[in-house]
């Protein structure tokens, strides 16, 4: 089971965890600043857990969430893509 370790891993985690979805295998595009023009710092792959670690931001007409990846990478992504755990 996966109940354990995911708890462990939660408490360890500053914020609520999100995980990637509906990108059809591509990742979802971090990015520097909420929206499409915000300098892409890396590419999530799908199934990823990502932390939370702000406020939601709206630009170009979508919700983006500040999140933080596993390897401690901060920034933006875009709301449809991550769903909470």
């Amino acid at each position: 089971g996966e109940g354990a370790a995911q708890e462990a891993a939660a408490a360890q985690a500053t914020g609520p965890t999100v995980r990637v979805v509906g990108t059809d295998g591509q990742g979802v595009t971090l990015r520097e600043k909420p929206g499409t023009a915000g300098r892409r710092l890396t590419v999530v792959p799908e199934g990823a857990r990502l932390t939370i670690i702000g406020e939601d931001a709206q630009a170009d007409g979508r919700t983006w969430r500040n999140v933080k990846t596993a390897a401690g990478a901060a920034g933006w992504v875009a709301a449809e893509y991550v769903r909470t755990e």
